[in-house]
């Protein structure tokens, strides 16, 4: 029988001996897959020393204190970290097994967040949805938040590569959360992600739209940013003045804000800087959010929604991000950030 651990169990962080991930990274990158078939997956989970089960033949006994992995249509998934339920300790655990992986196999090849769905038409947990995927031509290995903890995963490169470009239908929602690619003149990278296609991001019309969008990226950026080491900081514009600077934080969330001729304290903004505040005087205006899990997306979406309407934009396609298209990690690998989940344009995109 599978072992489960119960969530409300999990008291602290439970994760393989750094050597013994590392291992089993490069060994997820470097194995040969065959036809993708169950029986040859059976038979490469058997040269690692694993069994599969009896009864239930999508089970594989890794004898990991995380739990036994599982096989996917096309794939195999490995639990490597278990966490306890709240989001700052699921965000901790997923930072901490990053760094081995990054250790063992370089920088990823693409970072990101998943948002509301991810391969193939499942869905993520609630606290975040963040990944790293290491791609190279015939498979990929990819780092994912899982139920309890993060896992890694093996799959067909071109497979996801189909799945994500197919994603890009112009319609609201229908490509969230963001996606980084590693700017990088390394050959070792192949295919090198800078040529990786891209869905064709979509358009918010509708204030309400945006609205929803924006509030549900807000709720979750603060622990996916702290889970993949890098910085997401966009800076949105609007044609009249608007300024808003969104700076997600393991402690607190903070927006600073600009506006002309409104009333902002009126809208619920208090006047900064404030302690600790990455700005100086300008620009003048703060909203809070709360830390890592405690972000009121909707409450702070709604505030930045009614101030541009305030100050005279009818849409949210007179928005655009300005500035955070360009990001790197902890480490100081660079990369390039497409912010699919807020609808809005980017600078240089029609």
């Amino acid at each position: 029988m599978m072992r489960i651990i119960p969530t409300m169990e999990i008291n602290e962080r439970v994760v393989p001996p750094d050597d013994q991930l590392a291992d089993l990274a490069l060994w997820l990158r470097d194995s040969s897959t065959g036809d993708w078939s169950h029986d040859t997956l059976r038979r490469l989970v058997k040269t690692r020393g694993w069994a599969t089960g009896d009864d239930d033949p999508t089970l594989v006994r890794t004898g990991l204190p995380t739990g036994d992995a599982r096989l996917l249509p096309a794939g195999l998934a490995v639990p490597v970290g278990l966490a306890a339920p709240s989001p700052l300790a699921q965000a901790d655990c997923f930072r901490h097994v990053a760094q081995v992986v990054r250790n063992a196999l370089g920088p990823a090849s693409v970072a990101g967040s998943y948002g509301e769905h991810r391969p193939f038409n499942a869905h993520g947990p609630a606290w975040g949805n963040p990944y790293l995927r290491w791609l190279r031509p015939a498979q990929s290995v990819e780092l994912r938040a899982g139920a309890h903890g993060p896992e890694v995963v093996l799959t067909q490169t071109d497979q996801w590569a189909e799945w994500l470009i197919r994603q890009g239908q112009g319609r609201p929602m229908d490509v969230t959360g963001f996606l980084g690619r590693l700017q990088t003149n390394d050959s070792a990278h192949k295919p090198n992600p800078a040529n990786l296609l891209l869905p064709s991001p979509w358009l918010a019309h509708d204030w309400d739209v945006f609205e929803r969008a924006f509030a549900a990226w807000l709720s979750t950026v603060s622990a996916e940013q702290h889970a993949l080491g890098m910085r997401l900081v966009p800076a949105i514009h609007g044609a009249t003045g608007l300024l808003l600077d969104i700076y997600p934080h393991k402690d607190r969330l903070l927006i600073a804000g600009a506006a002309r001729s409104v009333d902002l304290p009126a809208l619920g903004w208090t006047p900064g800087p404030l302690p600790d505040d990455p700005w100086d005087d300008y620009p003048e205006w703060r909203l809070i959010g709360g830390g890592i899990g405690r972000v009121d997306g909707k409450a702070l979406a709604r505030t930045a929604v009614d101030t541009a309407r305030a100050v005279g934009l009818t849409s949210p396609t007179e928005l655009k991000i300005m500035h955070g298209a360009q990001t790197e990690t902890s480490e100081g690998d660079e990369y390039s950030l497409t912010f699919y989940g807020l609808g809005i344009h980017s600078r240089g995109t029609r």
